[in-house]
């Protein structure tokens, strides 16, 4: 026997469709909002591979961890609330990974007023405008400003003395 239910025509299974849909899409927002972006036991590299200091942390992210999930900033898309979550693990300010001297900083940044939604949007657009590669491993990340700032990550008995 089925049910019928005013504005529908028997048999006519969409809306419930449209609701377990509905749910669903509820429930995965809730779930990726509460998921951290980065698994604890992999090293992830946020970089431009066309910048040299980039391509040096690169190349000594393998000596820090096995696996290593390279993030080309200028290919793949990094959203505002994944900056968010890279920006608390760095504990800054989203001010602190602009590069003030990249030729586009004058025209989008320079002499304006921005909020951290902002600016979340500005690293979201331009990611070009970052300071340097950034390293995330566990519940650390660390930007690099020289290639020897992504061993800080390294937690393995023997990596104090490399440093």
């Amino acid at each position: 026997m089925q049910h019928y239910t005013p504005g529908r025509a028997p048999g006519d299974f969409r809306h419930g469709f449209l609701v377990a849909h509905a749910l669903h899409l509820i429930l995965e927002t809730k779930r990726f909002a509460m998921t951290p972006f980065f698994n604890s036991r992999e090293l992830y590299l946020i970089y431009n591979p066309d910048a040299e200091l980039d391509r040096k942390v690169h190349a000594l992210a393998y000596s820090v961890n096995s696996v290593v999930h390279e993030i080309d900033v200028m290919r793949k898309t990094i959203t505002p609330l994944h900056w968010k979550e890279i920006l608390n693990l760095l504990h800054v300010g989203p001010s602190s990974l602009i590069n003030n001297g990249h030729p586009d900083y004058n025209r989008l940044i320079a002499g304006k007023d921005f909020s951290e939604d902002d600016y979340l949007e500005v690293l979201f657009q331009n990611p070009q405008l970052v300071k340097g590669p950034i390293g995330v491993l566990h519940d650390r990340a660390v930007l690099c400003d020289d290639p020897n700032d992504i061993l800080r990550l390294d937690d393995t008995p023997d990596a104090e003395q490399q440093l």
